[in-house]
């Protein structure tokens, strides 16, 4: 079991969003959301081997797209959203895992940890991030009988109010109604879904996902992340940590989100076009998965992601409130850019 302190914020967040390719949340979001989990309380990272072998586990994090310009979560919506998926199911939840690492949700289930004791289990949906919640449901879409609980909590309180919804039925359906939702209500909402057995979490999930986050983003510190003239170190301590071959170097000629509601649709392009072509990112990443489980784990083969965001860039703090009233940020000035 381990005590997750402000400097294993810090490294989620760098490490994570290796892992996302620069997404998986804002980057200011996950600062924001590791320092306030790490203020108000103790989250404790947990692995699959230190929980009961009875316990349950839930999965937390947020639906939406990140170029909407009204989306609006706070802090405490991921915690309502557990707590209302807790009230709607049989069995106590011990633990909650995110469905990706990135920017900011490698953090999910922390404040979750410091607010309500719940364990942040040391495992993904997916080592890395993916644009739809049916890729981060550990295989349940082909799990027989399954049904599948997701609740969401939260919203752009002054366009929509606080919005609550619980749904039952199969996950595919569930993550299509969720997704429906997010975009009624601003463009990102908090979730919390999908109770299962630890012994299928052992079996499906990217197990040492959120440990492997914090170690990469440990070696990137110490390599000079953010100081312009230490790239090169930067990158070779990436491919130490996780093995992998330059393809290319060149200038990032740009670099973008389509703000049309829905699933995230990054574009850019960047390196030498004379030797490789423009590098224009896809509309979606593959249905089906590349990554496998660390630490010598057998291979993986489902996916998971959902973003998580508190706001759109603009931003005001607040303190923990009443269920509905929220806490974190509302529309303002935010001095944090996103992470390019």
């Amino acid at each position: 079991m381990r005590d997750l302190t402000s400097d294993d914020a810090r490294r989620g967040v760098i490490g994570g969003g290796v892992f996302a390719c620069g997404g998986g949340g804002w980057q200011h979001h996950g600062e924001l959301m590791g320092h306030i989990a790490t203020s108000i309380g103790v989250p404790q990272l947990a692995s699959v081997d230190e929980l009961p072998e009875d316990a349950w586990v839930a999965t937390v994090t947020a639906i939406g797209a990140p170029a909407s310009p009204t989306w609006e979560i706070r802090p405490v919506d991921y915690v309502h959203a557990l707590q209302a998926l807790m009230e709607h199911r049989e069995h106590p939840i011990a633990a909650v895992m995110t469905a990706q690492n990135g920017y900011s949700t490698t953090h999910n289930g922390w404040i979750q940890s410091a607010v309500l004791g719940v364990k942040v289990l040391d495992a993904a949906g997916d080592v890395r991030a993916h644009p739809t919640g049916k890729l981060g449901s550990l295989g349940l879409t082909t799990r027989p009988g399954y049904v599948s609980t997701q609740v969401v909590s939260g919203g752009n309180r002054a366009l929509h109010g606080h919005f609550l919804s619980v749904n039952r039925g199969t996950v595919s359906t569930c993550d299509d109604v969720l997704r429906d939702i997010s975009v009624r209500t601003g463009g990102f909402i908090a979730s919390a879904r999908n109770v299962v057995e630890l012994s299928w979490v052992k079996e499906h999930a990217a197990l040492g996902s959120i440990s492997l986050a914090l170690d990469l983003g440990g070696d990137m510190e110490q390599a000079g992340v953010g100081d312009p003239g230490q790239g090169e170190d930067v990158a070779a301590a990436v491919i130490r940590r996780l093995g992998g071959t330059i393809l290319d170097r060149g200038p990032l000629s740009h670099a973008g989100d389509d703000p049309r509601p829905g699933p995230a649709v990054p574009r850019g392009a960047a390196g030498d076009p004379r030797r490789v072509g423009p590098g224009h990112l896809p509309h979606r990443r593959p249905h089906g998965a590349l990554s496998q489980r660390v630490h010598g784990h057998r291979p993986w083969h489902r996916a998971g992601r959902d973003l998580s965001r508190h706001h759109h860039p603009a931003q005001r703090r607040r303190r923990l409130p009443a269920r509905g009233q929220g806490c974190g940020a509302r529309h303002g000035h935010d001095p944090h850019p996103r992470a390019q």
